[in-house]
């Protein structure tokens, strides 16, 4: 059996600031379940490395033109695309939210 492609996966600066928000807000709350989320963000976001195209195109027609999708994390979307063999995660926003404002 074949290999899958393995992508190379970059976080870009606007993604680590809303997690970084997330993860703070959090913690001061619950320091376990702020690092719960931050495992989970740093597991789904690493599993983009394998079939990101798994996941659908997001809602915002402008922005399902220029390839961007989203995987779910608990009600987060994860907002990335995909070129060449690299994703770029470019935000994590609320999925409850209209989170095309944020794009």
């Amino acid at each position: 059996m074949d290999e899958l492609k393995q992508y190379k996966v970059v976080v870009l600066p606007a993604a680590l600031h809303d997690i970084e928000l997330m993860i703070t807000d959090l913690n001061g709350l619950s320091p376990q379940a702020a690092q719960r989320l931050l495992n989970e963000f740093t597991d789904g976001i690493s599993s983009l490395k394998i079939l990101p195209e798994r996941c659908p195109h997001v809602r915002v027609e402008h922005y399902a033109r220029l390839g961007y999708r989203y995987l779910i994390i608990r009600y987060y979307l994860v907002i990335y695309s995909v070129s060449g063999d690299t994703v770029f995660v470019r935000r994590i926003v609320n999925g409850r939210s209209d989170y095309a404002k944020a794009l």
